[in-house]
């Protein structure tokens, strides 16, 4: 009989039992149901296109993308209120929906996790912000390119600037915080070390990668070149392979050039007859995209920043473990505040549970809620 009478929970104020068969007890037991039966507080999703000069590229790619944004629970309800902003991005060769539509191997619904993580305590109410920005290549790594377009103005200028006069935010970079995955880590540390304290207040980055120094390598990477070398179009580097295609996307984001079309890059290593060997100068070029050598350059933006979070997985196969080991090393050596945290995971099989557990409930601690005083 409805758990013995909520395992008599309800009771009088004098503490005596209350009868299951009273009226009282049947009038508590009908309100209790209600209460915890009542529709509950959901956020909403809303899915826009935005244009931008920024994002003007060789590729032939329209300069828009399109951009998914999740409005809080109280959003609507609440008209006089502003909120922080957190700014996610996705990893190589997936979009905004990745974020959205709760399908393997990611399994997220950000809508779902967020609206959990707010209805336990765990959040406060956000905006989060999710980009697409994949492009023809599958990615930019959210740079600046001529080739792929400039994805680091787009996003830290023209994106937030929309946003900004669109939605009801706090537009600070102390309420402004970034976040991703995989190429989306890489791009949440790449954005913050370059507006640290300026566009964004906090960041968190989700098992990142290309955070290190590339090793090139003649010897292996020569099939890979000789495949690179024969596409001719960007539709042509989706039929080449995976490594083909990240190893043309990075090239075309890193080390572009409007003078060798199609593809408008500078290879990293060329041919010496039957061979091929690494060219010097262009792997500099790529060097200084590295996070782990940006890291003293940047300092300054770092220290700006309220908070630093980082993780990966300890079974992570997409990312070298020792990798974001040198990463937290270079933040130590440098002297920036931060978090390095591994789990037992691998490289998608803990995401959401991650936002949930440690990325929500960071922007949460660390972001600024309140409107500022004049």
């Amino acid at each position: 009989m409805f758990e013995r009478c909520a395992r008599y929970a309800l009771q009088e104020s004098n503490k005596e039992m209350i009868s299951c068969g009273s009226s009282v007890a049947r009038g508590l037991i009908v309100l209790f149901v209600a209460a915890h039966t009542a529709p509950a507080q959901h956020g909403r999703v809303v899915t826009d296109t935005v244009s931008a000069r920024s994002l003007t590229n060789l590729l032939g790619a329209p300069p828009k993308t399109r951009v998914s944004v999740y409005l809080p629970p109280s959003y609507d309800a609440s008209p006089q209120r502003r909120y922080p902003v957190v700014y996610l991005l996705h990893g190589f060769a997936g979009t905004d929906s990745v974020w959205l539509d709760g399908s393997p191997p990611y399994s997220m619904n950000v809508r779902v996790v967020m609206d959990s993580v707010i209805a336990r305590g765990d959040a406060r109410e956000m905006i989060l912000v999710m980009p697409n920005a994949s492009g023809p290549l599958g990615g930019g790594f959210y740079v600046n390119s001529r080739t792929t377009g400039d994805w680091d103005v787009f996003i830290s200028r023209d994106l937030v600037a929309y946003i900004d006069a669109k939605f009801r935010t706090l537009a600070r970079p102390e309420s402004r915080g970034l976040a991703g995955h995989s190429m989306g880590g890489y791009g949440a540390l790449y954005l913050g070390m370059h507006h640290g304290g300026t566009t964004y207040g906090a960041m968190y980055a989700m098992s990142a990668c290309c955070t290190g120094r590339f090793a090139f390598d003649p010897t292996r990477d020569g099939a890979a070149w000789d495949t690179i070398s024969s596409f001719r179009s960007a539709d042509a580097i989706w039929r080449g392979g995976f490594v083909p295609l990240v190893m043309t996307a990075r090239s075309a984001a890193l080390v572009p050039d409007s003078a060798r079309p199609p593809l408008y890059f500078d290879l990293a290593e060329e041919r010496n007859g039957a061979e091929w060997k690494t060219n010097t100068a262009v792997v500099a070029r790529w060097d200084t995209h590295s996070p782990v050598l940006m890291v003293p350059r940047f300092r300054d933006n770092l220290l700006r920043m309220r908070a630093i979070q980082f993780d990966m997985g300890l079974e992570d196969r997409m990312v070298p473990p020792g990798e974001i080991a040198a990463l937290d090393t270079a933040f130590a050596q440098a002297a920036v505040p931060h978090v390095f945290e591994t789990y037992a995971g691998g490289h998608v099989d803990r995401v959401r549970e991650r936002l949930a557990t440690r990325v929500f409930p960071f922007f949460s601690r660390v972001l600024v809620f309140e409107a500022k005083k004049e």
